[in-house]
């Protein structure tokens, strides 16, 4: 009996709570919308973003492009590759082949990439969301010259990278 006298007394209280609750009462906040896609960069923000990869050679820039997608990853590689060679151990197998041949292969290329990684992280996110256009807009600059491997503009990947 006082069980249900107990449970009585709950549920009044409950509707009490539910009916009587003061109107001024802030209602919880809506959910934030769903994550937009990020706003397409046009031809000339392209353009402007991958002026310093123009002498690199098609294939270094397929690397570089495949790699900056992965900022955190780029970051952790230069600090393995910046170790001396006996005592860094083997790169991480999770990181993209790309990168581990960039740590492996062209340390140069991958200090490149982090001196500035705003720069690199939005080429990245370009080529993520536009892959099609960031192509587009590599075509649009000068041709690469066979030599441009680890120029000055473009330490790409090479046997001293």
């Amino acid at each position: 009996m006082r069980s249900v006298r107990m449970l009585r007394a709950g549920a009044l209280v409950l509707v009490w709570v539910l009916v009587a609750a003061p109107a001024s009462a802030q209602a919880p906040a809506p959910l934030p919308p769903a994550a937009a896609a990020p706003q397409p960069l046009s031809a000339a923000e392209l353009d402007a973003m991958l002026a310093p990869y123009a002498g690199a050679p098609p294939d270094a820039l397929g690397q570089v492009l495949d790699a900056a997608r992965y900022p955190a990853d780029l970051m952790a590689a230069s600090a393995w590759a910046r170790q001396p060679a006996e005592s860094r151990g083997e790169p991480n197998p999770a990181w993209l082949p790309t990168i581990r041949q960039l740590a492996e292969r062209a340390p140069r290329t991958l200090d490149y990439l982090t001196q500035n990684m705003a720069a690199t992280a939005a080429v990245g996110s370009a080529y993520q969301n536009q892959p099609n256009d960031v192509w587009l807009a590599f075509g649009r600059g000068p041709a690469p010259s066979r030599g441009a491997a680890g120029s000055a503009t473009f330490p790409g990947p090479g046997p001293t990278g």
